[in-house]
Protein backbone atom coordinates (compact mmCIF):
# COMPACT_ATOMS: atom_id res chain seq x y z
CA UNK A 1 0.00 0.00 0.00
CA UNK A 2 1.70 2.97 -1.15
CA UNK A 3 1.01 6.40 -0.05
CA UNK A 4 0.43 8.65 -3.02
CA UNK A 5 -0.28 11.76 -1.20
CA UNK A 6 -2.63 13.43 -3.72
CA UNK A 7 -0.24 13.12 -6.57
CA UNK A 8 -1.96 12.92 -9.86
CA UNK A 9 -5.38 13.81 -9.30
CA UNK A 10 -6.97 16.58 -10.26
CA UNK A 11 -10.03 17.11 -8.37
CA UNK A 12 -12.92 18.76 -10.20
CA UNK A 13 -16.87 19.44 -9.87
CA UNK A 14 -16.58 15.60 -11.55
CA UNK A 15 -14.91 14.11 -8.44
CA UNK A 16 -17.06 12.52 -5.61
CA UNK A 17 -15.70 12.35 -2.01
CA UNK A 18 -17.42 9.94 -0.18
CA UNK A 19 -16.88 9.95 3.86
CA UNK A 20 -17.40 6.65 5.65
CA UNK A 21 -18.21 5.83 9.08
CA UNK A 22 -20.35 6.18 12.33
CA UNK A 23 -19.90 9.44 14.54
CA UNK A 24 -21.43 8.00 17.21
CA UNK A 25 -18.64 5.43 17.43
CA UNK A 26 -15.56 8.15 18.32
CA UNK A 27 -13.23 7.56 15.98
CA UNK A 28 -14.94 5.92 13.23
CA UNK A 29 -16.32 9.25 12.69
CA UNK A 30 -12.90 10.66 10.89
CA UNK A 31 -14.77 9.82 7.60
CA UNK A 32 -17.27 12.26 7.72
CA UNK A 33 -15.22 14.89 9.92
CA UNK A 34 -13.08 15.28 6.78
CA UNK A 35 -15.84 15.91 4.43
CA UNK A 36 -17.41 18.27 7.05
CA UNK A 37 -14.10 20.33 6.53
CA UNK A 38 -13.79 20.34 2.70
CA UNK A 39 -17.32 21.37 2.39
CA UNK A 40 -16.52 24.04 4.64
CA UNK A 41 -13.05 25.14 2.98
CA UNK A 42 -14.90 24.47 -0.50
CA UNK A 43 -13.04 22.13 -1.60
CA UNK A 44 -14.11 21.07 -5.23
CA UNK A 45 -16.28 17.89 -5.85
CA UNK A 46 -19.26 16.53 -4.58
CA UNK A 47 -19.69 15.34 -0.71
CA UNK A 48 -21.26 12.47 0.73
CA UNK A 49 -21.43 10.60 3.83
CA UNK A 50 -21.88 7.12 4.47
CA UNK A 51 -22.84 4.92 7.49
CA UNK A 52 -21.53 1.95 5.33
CA UNK A 53 -21.28 1.16 1.39
CA UNK A 54 -23.67 -0.39 0.11
CA UNK A 55 -24.95 -1.58 -3.83
CA UNK A 56 -27.11 1.08 -4.20
CA UNK A 57 -23.59 3.48 -4.09
CA UNK A 58 -22.75 2.01 -7.40
CA UNK A 59 -25.78 3.85 -9.04
CA UNK A 60 -24.07 6.76 -7.17
CA UNK A 61 -20.35 6.36 -8.33
CA UNK A 62 -21.24 6.01 -12.21
CA UNK A 63 -22.30 9.67 -12.62
CA UNK A 64 -18.17 10.64 -11.57
CA UNK A 65 -14.72 10.70 -13.18
CA UNK A 66 -13.04 9.69 -10.17
CA UNK A 67 -13.82 8.98 -6.38
CA UNK A 68 -11.99 9.03 -3.15
CA UNK A 69 -13.16 7.09 -0.47
CA UNK A 70 -12.35 8.28 2.95
CA UNK A 71 -12.53 5.81 6.11
CA UNK A 72 -11.03 5.70 9.37
CA UNK A 73 -8.54 2.94 10.03
CA UNK A 74 -7.68 0.45 12.76
CA UNK A 75 -3.96 -0.34 11.71
CA UNK A 76 -1.33 2.06 12.60
CA UNK A 77 -0.14 4.30 9.95
CA UNK A 78 3.04 5.47 9.78
CA UNK A 79 1.80 9.22 8.88
CA UNK A 80 -1.32 9.00 10.26
CA UNK A 81 -3.12 8.35 7.39
CA UNK A 82 -2.57 6.49 3.86
CA UNK A 83 -3.63 8.01 0.50
CA UNK A 84 -3.59 4.95 -2.48
CA UNK A 85 -5.13 3.85 -5.75
CA UNK A 86 -8.02 1.38 -5.28
CA UNK A 87 -9.88 -0.82 -8.12
CA UNK A 88 -12.90 -2.78 -8.68
CA UNK A 89 -12.60 -5.96 -7.01
CA UNK A 90 -14.91 -8.97 -7.34
CA UNK A 91 -15.37 -10.36 -4.08
CA UNK A 92 -18.03 -12.55 -2.52
CA UNK A 93 -19.05 -11.43 1.04
CA UNK A 94 -21.46 -12.34 3.27
CA UNK A 95 -23.51 -10.39 2.88
CA UNK A 96 -24.34 -7.14 0.91
CA UNK A 97 -25.16 -5.16 4.09
CA UNK A 98 -21.52 -3.11 3.80
CA UNK A 99 -19.41 -3.96 1.39
CA UNK A 100 -15.56 -2.35 0.65
CA UNK A 101 -15.20 0.02 -1.66
CA UNK A 102 -13.34 -2.26 -4.14
CA UNK A 103 -16.88 -4.40 -4.57
CA UNK A 104 -18.89 -0.98 -5.23
CA UNK A 105 -16.41 -0.01 -8.04
CA UNK A 106 -16.93 -3.54 -9.29
CA UNK A 107 -20.60 -3.30 -9.37
CA UNK A 108 -20.16 0.11 -10.92
CA UNK A 109 -17.93 -1.55 -13.80
CA UNK A 110 -20.65 -4.71 -14.51
CA UNK A 111 -24.22 -2.72 -13.92
CA UNK A 112 -23.48 0.21 -15.58
CA UNK A 113 -19.87 -0.23 -17.52
CA UNK A 114 -18.63 2.82 -16.20
CA UNK A 115 -14.85 2.62 -14.09
CA UNK A 116 -14.24 6.20 -12.51
CA UNK A 117 -10.52 6.83 -11.11
CA UNK A 118 -10.87 5.75 -7.38
CA UNK A 119 -8.56 6.11 -4.23
CA UNK A 120 -8.70 5.55 -0.28
CA UNK A 121 -7.64 7.64 1.66
CA UNK A 122 -7.43 5.91 5.66
CA UNK A 123 -7.04 8.36 8.57
CA UNK A 124 -5.82 6.20 11.22
CA UNK A 125 -8.10 6.28 14.40
CA UNK A 126 -7.16 5.51 18.07
CA UNK A 127 -10.81 4.92 20.16
CA UNK A 128 -13.67 2.72 18.64
CA UNK A 129 -15.78 3.30 21.75
CA UNK A 130 -19.38 5.01 21.84
CA UNK A 131 -19.15 8.89 21.87
CA UNK A 132 -18.98 11.69 19.41
CA UNK A 133 -16.05 13.53 19.80
CA UNK A 134 -12.46 12.60 17.97
CA UNK A 135 -9.78 11.29 20.30
CA UNK A 136 -6.49 13.65 20.33
CA UNK A 137 -4.54 11.17 18.28
CA UNK A 138 -7.71 11.22 15.47
CA UNK A 139 -7.40 14.65 15.46
CA UNK A 140 -3.54 14.93 15.19
CA UNK A 141 -4.14 12.38 11.63
CA UNK A 142 -6.90 14.52 10.90
CA UNK A 143 -4.80 17.65 11.25
CA UNK A 144 -2.06 16.59 9.14
CA UNK A 145 -4.16 15.07 6.29
CA UNK A 146 -6.33 18.28 6.27
CA UNK A 147 -3.20 20.24 6.19
CA UNK A 148 -1.81 18.14 2.88
CA UNK A 149 -5.63 18.66 1.11
CA UNK A 150 -5.14 22.12 1.59
CA UNK A 151 -1.65 22.24 -0.22
CA UNK A 152 -2.04 19.72 -2.71
CA UNK A 153 -5.74 20.36 -3.95
CA UNK A 154 -6.61 23.91 -5.42
CA UNK A 155 -10.03 25.97 -4.64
Amino acid sequence: MKNVAFQNISVNDRTLWIGIGNTGRSDDGLGWAFIEHLTREGIPGDKVCRYQLQIEDADLLRSYDQVIFVDASHEALPEGYVFHRIGPRDEVTFTTHALPPESVLALCRDVYAHKPGAWLLAIEGCIWGIGDELSPGAKKNLSAVLELVAEKVPL
